[in-house]
């Protein structure tokens, strides 16, 4: 019995006497007002079954953690925790557990910019270099506004070079970071597309610290942490040790868990570097719900979907996603940092809050258990495959994709990325450049789910003669950014090549560990590891081992993923070096 029928059952207890005095009609109400609580108490039940099969997978002592929290009008239907806090120690995780919330931290930001814009100490439409003279803008007009949409069109920390400097040293000052996000040209013009932008919230940190006279973290404690009644969070100090951290982990070459080290919190400052507990961020809910840090005017203002110049809905407002299922409006975020990922979803007109964190996988993954979730709380269906009489061979074609996940292409590379759609017996496959080609499954009409993933939709558009011309992905109840028409291409994709004889010896010399040339660090994406069976050649990543194919002595391809180049060579001081080029070209140097 759950917690909420049994203090009902206490109430209709004592009432009993009461009910033999009153009439029928009467009875019959209280009876209602009994038995409805109870109903939902038993509808918790099934929720908690449902939610522990769920995650039964990761509900072991050789997992790293994760954490669920489903809560009702600011009090949880489910608050578990799943998994080790610290494989080596054996510590269970608890609900007390610190953990990093990554990108989920962008709210706040954008919270923190409303209250001063609340004060009338900025506003959105204010051009950055009020603030912020000294910042290039190559002549764009950047607003306020436009770091907080991703709408900015500026660098960011996933260019080579910046985020290589930053994994690398830290960025600690700054003047050395304005450096380094001014000098790129932009993307795009200010407000014209949308891609995913850190840097943006990083310069939004700093315009906060300039117009309040503290510490970014000083003013996240003082305005919106205390509150709120968030007494377990706040931005860390990069000179202290942080108690109570869950620990997380990556797989290694040999697909055991090894623990992350990397703990550079600074160059996330605005943009992912808060710290909380799976209670204090319901209290963040009920802060926002309450307007205990912003007047719902203002707040509504983060909570509307921001138009491009074109007129253009993006889904995303100050630090949220914006979607709405049915009439039901959905707020949502995930974020990923040194191996810590979480996904956080409000439903503010149903005074639902769901939260998943998990330490080993992605903000994607946890982002996918809520989504299983969402259908048992709410009345959506989950999306699952039809059976579907349709011409398959309408779909096949390569298509030139402008976005690939959050970011458009050209902010990742310099290089046009693709998905070829194929048709192989009475299956449509999908392979995206650099990508593994993935079976699609029949959803209705001109749209497939990928995979086994029923996380996004692949929809195909038709021009005005009903021909497939192009197609585009779409989030399942929210998405991230704008719906991108990616047009049919005339270019052929490329045929598997054919192996070419080698001898085995150099197989051997290319074997071994290989650590990035211009990294100092040794987190996860850091190393590449090559390995051998005396007859073929391997990359190996997370355990899993990729099978490369010989086009030269020197040249291998990955097999199924021809487009992902290595090459061996020697330094002029004899190290082995491999050259990987795919979305970049990097180099990495043998080290055993």
């Amino acid at each position: 019995m759950t917690k909420v029928a049994y203090r009902y059952l206490l109430v209709g207890y004592h009432s009993s006497k009461i009910i033999s005095k009153m009439n029928y009609n009467m009875k019959k109400i209280i009876i209602i007002v009994f038995f409805i609580p109870c109903l939902l108490g038993a509808q918790d039940v099934q929720l908690e079954k449902y939610v522990d099969s769920l995650m039964a997978p990761v509900n072991r002592t050789d997992m790293p953690g994760t954490m669920l929290l489903i809560a009702k009008d600011g009090m949880p239907l489910i608050r578990k925790t799943y998994g080790m806090a610290n494989l080596e120690l054996q510590v269970a995780t608890r609900p007390d557990h610190l953990f990093a919330i990554g990108s989920v931290s962008k709210q706040f930001t954008a919270v923190a910019i409303l209250q001063l814009a609340w004060k009338g100490k900025l506003n959105l439409s204010d051009d950055i270099r009020k603030y912020l003279p000294e910042f290039n803008t190559h002549g764009k007009l950047i607003t306020i506004g436009h770091l907080l949409t991703h709408t900015s069109g500026i660098a960011s920390s996933e260019q080579k070079d910046i985020g290589d400097f930053i994994h690398a040293k830290g960025i600690y000052s700054d003047k050395e970071f304005m450096e380094y996000a001014m000098k790129p040209e932009h993307f795009f013009v200010p407000g014209s597309d949308w891609s995913y932008n850190n840097f943006g919230f990083n310069i939004a940190a700093i315009i906060i610290e300039k117009l309040s006279g503290v510490s970014f973290a000083e003013y996240m404690s003082k305005n919106i942490f205390q509150p709120a009644g968030m007494t377990n969070s706040f931005v860390p100090d990069e000179t202290k040790p942080l108690k109570n951290l869950v620990t997380s982990y990556f797989k290694d070459r040999n697909g055991g868990w090894m623990y992350y080290f990397a703990r550079k919190w600074l160059p996330a400052r605005g943009s992912g570097n808060i710290i909380s507990t799976m209670d204090d961020m319901l209290k963040w809910d009920i802060a926002l719900r309450e307007e205990k840090i912003l007047p719902k005017e203002w707040l509504e203002k983060a909570w509307t979907t921001y138009k491009l110049n074109d007129g253009r809905n993006t889904d995303y407002g100050l630090g949220w996603t914006v979607a709405k299922n049915n009439g039901i409006r959905f707020f949502t975020h995930g974020g990923d940092i040194y191996g810590y990922h979480t996904y956080a979803v409000h439903v503010p007109e149903k005074k639902i809050y769901l939260l998943c964190a998990n330490f080993y996988a992605t903000s994607t993954e946890a982002a996918n258990i809520l989504r299983k979730i969402v259908p048992r709380l709410l009345s959506l269906s989950y999306p699952s495959p039809v059976k579907a009489v349709v011409q398959l061979d309408e779909y096949a074609s390569v298509y030139e994709i402008h976005r690939t996940g959050t970011r458009i292409a050209k902010q990742l590379t310099d290089r046009p990325i693709y998905m070829n759609i194929s048709v192989k017996g009475d299956s449509l496959y999908a392979q995206q450049t650099l990508g593994e080609k993935i079976f699609l499954r029949p959803a209705g009409k001109d749209t497939f789910l990928p995979g086994t993933s029923e996380a996004s939709w692949i929809v195909f558009t038709r021009d005005a003669n009903q021909k497939v011309n192009a197609l585009y992905v779409n989030g399942v109840y929210w998405s991230y950014g704008p719906e991108v028409q990616n047009k049919k291409v005339n270019i052929k994709w490329p045929a598997p090549v054919e192996a070419k004889p080698i001898n085995t010896e150099l197989l051997k010399q290319y074997a071994g560990a290989y650590h990035r040339v211009e990294l100092e660090t040794n987190f996860p994406l850091s190393f590449y590891f090559i390995e051998t069976d005396g007859v073929k050649l391997y990359s190996k990543f997370e355990g899993k081992r990729q099978e490369l194919t010989p086009v030269s002595d020197n040249k291998f391809v990955r097999k199924g993923v021809e487009d992902i180049i290595f090459e061996f060579k020697s330094a002029t001081n004899g190290a082995m070096i491999l050259t990987v080029s795919a979305l970049r070209v990097y180099d990495y140097r043998k080290i055993n």
